[in-house]
């Protein structure tokens, strides 16, 4: 919220004060672009701080990289213009102080500036815009190329605001451009932009995992580099020890535990074996003879006198 209400109100003041004092001149035009950087610059700081609160590495295994997208497409967008600004600057500078040395007509700066635009300030922004869409990609984890086309259409929007501001204060005259170049102008540079911003999430796609990997690292204490390093080293090498990555906790700290699934010894489709804490029973049960016999039937005939006694 605090680039996307900041940055037009501070535009806008930039740039009626510049006619207040009567400021003119290729970098003066760019002024309110670069000031434009101010909530985005203390935006970033603020979050930075919020970051650094937490418990560094916990953090950053809960994904905790990841920026919103809104607050992330607007900081990226305003970089752009950024970027964008400084180099019209440059470039409208030396060559307002080349034409003047050179005793040529003020008036042709308007055409100096549209063909050095399309020989050296695209490809240079095409250059830089493909690398902050790559580092700003690796924030996104979901979304990313429509995050940043978002911001890059909040930069155009941008620049649009700071057409109306010269134009309304009068400090476009230098450029003898009229508004409706100076749009379309922005709608080609836009469209010239979208590859460079995929091209760099694409990058940042394939490059994720070391980007991760490197965000560890920066967050160890410095005593435990050089073991992770080692560890590293062994591994590649194929000299890990037992248990790798989870190396032993120094004494009297309790340290991660050691996963037992799978088992180093066993294909990981077969369970660990491990020894029956008691005996299986056999089945079925043995039979236990009784101790009370059944009757049995029909009942056995007790043996009598022979002959036997008559009646």
């Amino acid at each position: 919220m605090t680039v996307l209400l900041g940055v037009p109100l501070l535009m806008i003041a930039t740039g009626f004060v510049c006619q207040l004092l009567r400021l003119s001149g290729p970098a003066v035009d760019q002024l309110p672009a670069l000031v434009a950087a101010v909530p985005a610059v203390v935006t970033v700081v603020r979050n930075r701080r919020r970051s650094r609160s937490r418990p560094d590495l916990p953090a950053v295994s809960r994904g905790q990289l990841a920026r919103p997208g809104p607050w992330l497409a607007g900081v990226f967008g305003v970089a752009v213009l950024v970027v964008d600004s400084l180099l019209g600057a440059a470039l409208g500078t030396v060559a307002g102080v080349a034409i003047s040395s050179s005793g040529g007509d003020p008036a042709a700066l308007g055409a100096a500036m549209s063909g050095s635009w399309a020989v050296v300030t695209m490809p240079v922004l095409a250059v830089l815009t493909f690398l902050l869409a790559a580092r700003a990609a690796h924030y996104l984890p979901r979304r990313a190329a429509g995050w940043l086309l978002l911001g890059l259409a909040f930069s155009g929007l941008l620049r649009g605001c700071v057409i109306a501001v010269a134009s309304v204060t009068g400090m476009m005259d230098v450029f003898a451009m009229s508004a409706l170049q100076w749009l379309g102008g922005i709608v080609i540079m836009l469209v010239l932009l979208v590859v460079p911003v995929l091209a760099g999430v694409w990058v940042s796609r394939r490059t994720h995992d070391v980007f991760s990997a490197s965000a560890f690292f920066r967050r160890l204490p410095p005593e435990r580099r050089q073991e992770v390093l080692a560890a590293l080293g062994d591994w590649v090498a194929g000299r890990a020890p037992q248990g790798w990555p989870f190396p032993a906790p120094p004494p009297g700290q309790p340290g991660p535990v050691t996963p037992s699934w799978p088992s180093p010894q066993q294909p990981p489709w077969s369970p660990p074996q491990q020894p029956f804490p008691q005996q299986a029973r056999p089945w079925p049960p043995p039979q236990q003879p009784s101790p009370q016999q059944a009757p049995q039937w029909p009942p056995p005939q007790q043996p009598g006198p022979w002959p036997p006694p008559r009646p």
